[in-house]
This record gives C-alpha cells, sequence and structure tokens, in this order.
C-alpha cells in the first residue's frame, strides 16, 4: 500500500491545449456593451444567451458568480421575493423581480437556473419549461417522484431541457474515470465508496438540519448516487442500515447500503456526517479551499482485469499473461485537468441551449436519482431491500 497522503498530478486545459468549452472572443469585453444596449448579437457574430437565476441562497450566489466568468452568457434576471434584498442585488443590466411569473412575462431569457430549496424545485421548474424556457435545476431534482415525474413530463410535452445540477459529471476526472471503466478493468463486478466526514457541531444548531428529512441521506447522498449510476448504470435494488447513536439527533449518522444494479454490478457505500474521516470527494478532490484537502480515495471499482481508485485516479493492473493476487500489480497515477465544475457546468448548459450538446444529467437521471435515493431512506427505516 502507498503511504501517506499524495497530491494527484493536474495539467491545466491550456497546458494541454484544449479547451473545456468553445471560446466566445471578446465577450468579456463586450458584455456591459450588450448589457446597455441589450442585443442579441455582438460584434463577432455570436449570439450572448440571457439567463436568469431563481433563489439567492449559498448555491444560487454560486450560480451568479459563475455565470459572471463564462463566455457566452449574460445574467439578465434575478428572482428574489425579498424586496430589501431586491434592492442590495440590483445592478446594471441585471433586472430583479419579485416573482418567477414577473420574471416570465417581463425578461426576455433563453435560459433560468433553479437554485430555492429543494422542495420549492418543481413548481419554478416547470414554469419556465412551459415558458419555452431552457432549465439549469440544482440537484435533487425534486424531494418526491411525483414533483419529479411533473419537471419530467413537462421537459417532454415543451420540448425543452433540464440539465440537473450534479456539477461532479462536468470535472475531467469524471470523464476519464468513466473512459477508464468501460476500456480497462475487464468485466466490472464490484464498487466500494464512502462520504464520511465529520459536520461541525455549529452546523446542526437550526433545529431542521436535525430532522430526517436534512439527514446525509437526503442531503449528501444524492451525489454519490448520481455518481454511481453514471459509472454502473440504473439501480435493481438496495439495502440499508442506519443508526443515530452518535449525536442522537431524529436524522441518521451512520449508514451502510448494499447495491445491485441492473448491469449486474455489486456495491457497497458508507455514509455519515458525523464521523472524523479523510474520506470524501471534497477533501480528496480539494475543489474548495473550504476544506482541507486530504487527496486520499474514496471510491475503488474492481474488474477482472483491474481496478481503479477515484478521484484521483490510480489504475492497478498487471502485466502478467493470466495474472492472479500471486503476480505483481503495478499502480499507474492517472493525470487529469483541474477546472471549475460550476464554470464548465455553466458552458454545458449555455451549449445545451444552443443545441451544440445533449444534457449530461437530464430530468429523468435526476429522477431515477431520487428514486434510487429515497429507496435507501426507504430500506433503513423497514431494514428490508427495497427494489426499484
Amino acid at each position: 500500500m502507498r503511504a501517506g497522503p499524495s497530491r494527484p498530478t493536474f495539467t491545466s486545459a491550456a497546458a494541454s491545449g484544449s479547451f473545456l468549452f468553445r471560446v466566445w472572443p471578446g465577450a468579456q469585453a463586450r458584455r456591459r456593451r450588450w448589457y446597455q444596449g441589450n442585443g442579441a448579437i455582438d460584434e463577432g457574430g455570436y449570439r450572448m444567451i440571457r439567463l436568469g437565476v431563481v433563489g439567492l441562497g449559498f448555491i444560487g450566489g454560486r450560480h451568479v458568480a459563475t455565470i459572471d466568468r463564462c463566455e457566452g452568457v449574460a445574467l439578465v434576471a434575478l428572482v428574489e421575493p425579498d424586496g430589501q434584498r431586491r434592492l442590495a442585488l440590483a445592478r446594471d443590466g441585471v433586472v430583479t423581480f419579485a416573482s418567477v411569473e414577473d420574471m416570465l412575462s417581463e425578461a426576455d431569457l433563453d435560459g433560468v437556473v433553479i437554485a430555492t430549496p429543494s422542495h420549492l424545485h418543481a413548481a419554478p421548474t416547470v414554469a419556465c419549461l412551459e415558458a419555452g424556457l431552457h432549465v439549469l435545476v440544482e440537484k435533487p431534482i425534486a424531494t418526491t417522484i411525483e414533483d419529479a415525474d411533473r419537471i419530467v413530463e413537462a421537459a417532454r410535452l415543451h420540448q425543452r431541457h433540464v440539465l440537473v445540477g450534479y456539477n461532479r459529471r462536468h470535472s475531467d476526472v469524471v470523464a476519464k474515470a468513466k473512459d477508464l471503466i468501460g476500456r480497462s478493468l475487464g468485466d466490472l463486478a464490484a464498487v466500494n465508496g464512502q462520504w464520511t466526514v465529520r459536520k461541525p457541531g455549529g452546523y446542526f444548531e437550526q433545529d431542521w438540519r436535525r430532522n430526517r428529512a436534512a439527514g446525509p441521506i437526503m442531503i449528501n447522498l444524492t451525489h454519490e448516487v448520481d455518481l454511481l449510476r453514471h459509472f454502473c448504470g440504473d439501480v435493481e435494488s438496495v439495502s440499508a442500515v442506519g443508526t443515530n447513536r452518535v449525536r442522537r439527533f431524529d436524522k441518521e449518522d451512520v449508514v451502510a447500503v448494499t447495491l445491485r444494479f441492473r448491469a449486474g454490478v455489486l456495491g457497497t457505500f458508507l455514509l455519515s456526517d458525523s464521523l472524523l474521516s479523510p474520506w470524501s470527494w471534497e477533501l480528496a478532490t480539494g475543489e474548495s479551499d473550504e476544506f482541507r484537502a486530504t487527496w486520499q480515495n474514496c471510491y475503488r471499482f474492481m474488474g477482472t482485469e483491474g481496478s481503479l481508485e477515484f478521484p484521483n485516479l490510480v489504475l492497478w493492473r498487471s502485466s502478467a499473461p493470466d495474472p492472479s493476487w500471486m503476480h505483481p500489480i503495478e499502480a499507474e497515477q492517472i493525470s487529469t485537468r483541474r477546472a471549475d465544475a460550476f464554470l464548465t457546468q455553466i458552458a454545458h448548459f449555455r451549449d445545451v441551449i444552443v443545441g451544440q450538446s445533449p444534457p449530461l444529467a437530464t430530468a429523468w437521471d435526476g429522477r431515477e436519482t431520487l428514486r434510487t435515493t429515497l429507496a435507501v431512506q426507504e430500506s433503513t427505516l423497514s431494514e428490508k431491500t427495497v427494489r426499484l
């Protein structure tokens, strides 16, 4: 085994000679003129994609900042019910509205980002689809299957795209891992993963964060389920056990999950927001300065011809003609490009809107990830296997 944390090797998009999104020449310099003139075409012949954002909490604010940095898009509308906050958010070229209905009746838009609390995703998403707009809705797509189905049906009926905000899918490491799993591991048969962190005590001072609806299954597992489905396909059944013995709140503290995928892959996953450990996506990738990176991998994909540690890609294979545990197994560190996944997600949304790309995470993907996540919660309560 390799001792100690080791920072993975990354290359930049510029250094590799490629770009993560189409460059829209001079868009940053021309954006202010576009705001002032409200024209559809810039002087280089590129149409700026006009976006609105609904919901201005932490994630909504991050989307606003990301749109400001993305080529080829312009933020033109914000929805904020509170009047004083609307005044504080006002700026050149961006109109603030009290409601989604007001925005849809007055703003000229191509797409909308929905970043309201999860249980309030469905209504504004459906309204925007009915108005003929494409939507990026934050994860999870909804909190009930009924609401998710409303979104799926509205997208189908109005022939508009929904991109669900699973930003990890937009990382180079995810694309490279999917390729390696498909061609370097032989018959993929097993996966093991974990997301085990200890959130600070202050996080739980608000009573709602102690409830089951705000436990790690509904808040944090959705990202992990999306990745597992992305790599291994749809889930056939889940079995899970949970406990609240650490903090003694209503919500679960620790959950152990067993998954059977329709492709035949078996998986296990350990989940906790109450245990001090170096194993989680955030700590493994160092994607945010908010967390101190450990660079410790938290997933392992295992096949008949090799295995892959993820997200800091380490490929384990043997050069023996008929390899077994009696032969040397060599590790290869795979280099990846580092990029802001929120930025590449907005760039992807832009390309979805103009018809250059299908959504990387569709409304149906969001619905199936929600269904699997709800099945895990059901299994912890019933102590029975849940078939999907």
